[in-house]
């Protein structure tokens, strides 16, 4: 009796860690899918975010390959990351990557898992949206781009000015400085005084 006893607690205790599993992963806000890697990387599993990605229940994905929901060039870079990753036999990380999905394109980082045992082949993916940071980052750019823009054309602007005021400054130093040499009344060598000093 103990015996079974043991064997039925095991079964629970097996069946809570499933539940739990399934419902971490039915759950994460990331795109999570598993791909036989041995039948040439057709779907065996999604969760309710691979399902809003792709704009397809799992039921009707399962069976399914890239080439059937992705356009040809996105599927091929699928299919072929997902053969590398399992060649390896690693962990392969790709950084934005644009992917098709129900709402249009998005940019997706992601990540290639093989899981190989006995009898399977499988391939773990997970695909996180990051188009709203790589655009904010492009802002980012873009914004520092024209500061240094605006900087450069403040510089020129003022280099510019300098040199249009400088000219005429010298002359009116100059001559203010002539003139003073010359017999004038008191009140007209003020004047030249003020004009030299202002210029000065």
């Amino acid at each position: 009796e103990d015996e079974v006893d043991l064997r039925l607690k095991a079964q629970e205790e097996e069946k809570d860690q499933r539940l739990l599993l399934n419902t971490i992963l039915q759950n994460i806000p990331l795109a999570l899918f598993a791909k036989d890697a041995r039948h040439g990387f057709r779907y065996v599993m999604l969760n309710k975010k691979a399902e809003e990605v792709f704009g397809c229940p799992e039921r009707e994905m399962i069976g399914r390959f890239d080439y059937d929901i992705l356009p040809k060039k996105e599927a091929d870079s699928f299919n072929r990351l997902d053969a590398e990753a399992m060649d390896k036999g690693d962990i392969l990380e790709t950084e934005e990557q644009t992917v098709t999905g129900a709402q249009g394109e998005f940019i997706a980082n992601s990540v290639r898992v093989p899981i190989v045992t006995e009898n399977r082949s499988l391939l773990l993916g997970i695909l996180q949206d990051v188009t709203e940071r790589v655009n904010t980052q492009e802002d980012l750019k873009r914004a520092k781009e024209q500061a240094e823009q605006a900087s450069e054309a403040k510089t020129e602007f003022l280099a510019n000015m300098s040199h249009e005021l400088r000219t005429p400054l010298n002359s009116i130093i100059g001559m203010s400085q002539l003139l003073p040499q010359r017999q004038f009344e008191d009140e007209i060598c003020e004047m030249l005084e003020s004009i030299h000093y202002s210029s000065n």
